[in-house]
C-alpha cells in the first residue's frame, strides 16, 4: 500500500538545503511523467511519454502545472510540436502526494504520485496549425489528451528524488489543497508558448473515437501499457462497424472552461496594465523631478542676475547722490573762503571789488 507523505525524503538524498524546504521555490520543467485516470466502470486509462512542468513562488502564493506530449503532425511533418494541458491551481480542488506507489513505470526508486483533483477540467493548447496527426501513434496520443483535458481527477507518476528537497511537494500539495495559490502569469500565458508564436485552445470535441476497454488494476494485474485511446472500432451482431458516438460536452463544462480562461485573462492583462503603469508613472516622476531641478537651477540664475542688477542700479544711484552732495558742499566752502576773504580785504582798505 502507499504511504502517505510527511517531511520523509522522496528518494535519492539531496543537497543540504540553505533555507527551509517550505520558503524554497519550485522550477522543473520537462521532467518525464506518466498521467493515469479512471474511466467509467472502474477502467484505467495510462499516457506514458509525458513531460511535466512544474513551478511554486513561495513568496508570491503563485504556482503552476503543465502536462504535455509530443506529436508528428501533418501541416509539419519531420518534427514533434509539443501539445499541453495547463492545470491552474485556481482549479484544483485537492492535491495528494503519495511515496513509492505501487506500480510498474519505470521511473526509478523515489517514484511519488500525485492525485489531483479538480474543480474545472484542464485546458488542452496547442500549436497554430492543423492538428491533424501524421501517424497512428500521434492520433492516439492527441485523441488520448483530449480525454484527460476533461477529467476532474487523475494522477502523475514522476520521479523528483533528486529535483527537490524534502519538504517541498508536501508544502505545495498543502498550499494548493488550501487554495491559497494563484497562477504565474508567465506560464500561464498561452502567448509565451511555441518561441513566442502562441499557442492555441485545442476543442475537446474533437475527440471521434470511443476508448477501448483497458482491464483494471487490481490485485494480481498489471497496468495496461496502452499510450492512449484505442483506435479501434466496435462492431455490431452482424459484424458492421458500429456508427461513431461523439460524446456531447455538457454546456456547464464549456461555461466553466470560458470562465477560467475569461478569468486568466483578465489577470493577466490588469498584471500587465499594472506593470505598465508603475513603469509610467516612474517615468512621470522622474521627469517631473527633472522639471522641477532644471526650473528651480534657473530661478536661481535668474535671481542671481536680477539681485546683481539691482545692486550694481543702487550703488550707481549712491555713488551720483554722494558726488552732487559733495560737490554742494566744495562750492559751499569755496563761497564762504571768498566772503572771508573779502571783508579781510575791506578790512585792510584795498578796496577789492569781487568778480561779477
Amino acid at each position: 500500500m502507499p504511504s502517505k507523505t510527511s517531511a520523509s525524503d522522496l528518494g535519492n538524498e539531496p543537497p543540504a538545503p540553505q533555507d527551509s524546504p517550505r520558503d524554497t521555490d519550485i522550477n522543473i520543467t520537462s521532467w518525464s511523467a506518466v498521467a493515469q485516470w479512471q474511466k467509467l466502470g472502474d477502467q484505467i486509462s495510462i499516457l506514458k511519454d509525458l513531460s511535466l512542468d512544474l513551478h511554486h513562488e513561495v513568496r508570491s502564493d503563485k504556482a503552476f502545472f503543465k502536462i504535455s506530449a509530443l506529436v508528428v503532425l501533418k501541416a509539419h511533418p519531420g518534427r514533434s510540436k509539443r501539445v499541453y494541458l495547463f492545470v491552474h491551481p485556481e482549479c484544483i480542488q485537492s492535491l495528494t502526494l503519495e511515496d513509492n506507489p505501487e506500480t510498474r513505470y519505470e521511473l526509478g526508486p523515489g517514484t511519488i504520485r500525485l492525485r489531483f483533483g479538480l474543480s474545472s477540467p484542464m485546458t488542452l493548447l496547442g500549436p497554430k496549425l492543423n492538428l491533424t496527426p501524421q501517424s497512428k501513434a500521434s492520433g492516439d496520443i492527441l485523441d488520448a489528451l483530449r480525454v484527460l483535458a476533461g477529467q476532474l481527477s487523475f494522477a502523475v507518476y514522476t520521479n523528483l528524488s533528486a529535483k527537490l528537497l524534502p519538504g517541498q511537494l508536501p508544502s505545495l500539495c498543502e498550499a494548493v489543497s488550501q487554495h491559497r495559490l494563484g497562477s504565474i502569469a508567465d506560464h500561464a500565458n498561452p502567448a509565451k508558448l511555441y518561441g513566442g508564436k502562441g499557442g492555441q485552445v485545442v476543442n475537446v470535441e474533437g475527440l471521434t473515437e470511443e476508448l477501448a476497454e483497458v482491464a483494471p488494476i487490481g490485485d494480481g494485474q498489471a497496468e495496461s501499457d496502452s499510450p492512449g485511446p484505442s483506435r479501434k472500432r466496435q462492431r455490431d451482431a452482424s459484424g458492421r462497424p458500429r456508427p461513431l458516438e461523439v460524446p456531447e460536452i455538457p454546456r456547464e463544462l464549456i461555461e466553466d472552461i470560458l470562465d477560467n480562461r475569461l478569468a486568466a485573462l483578465k489577470r493577466d492583462m490588469m498584471e500587465g496594465l499594472k506593470r505598465d503603469m508603475t513603469k509610467q508613472l516612474e517615468g512621470l516622476k522622474c521627469g517631473v523631478v527633472w522639471l522641477v531641478d532644471d526650473h528651480l537651477d534657473k530661478l536661481r540664475k535668474d535671481t542671481r542676475k536680477s539681485t546683481s542688477a539691482m545692486v550694481e542700479k543702487e550703488v550707481c544711484e549712491l555713488k551720483e547722490q554722494l558726488e552732487e552732495e559733495l560737490l554742494r558742499d566744495i562750492e559751499d566752502k569755496v563761497e564762504q573762503v571768498e566772503a572771508r576773504l573779502y571783508n579781510y580785504v575791506d578790512s585792510l582798505g584795498l578796496g577789492m571789488d569781487p568778480e561779477p
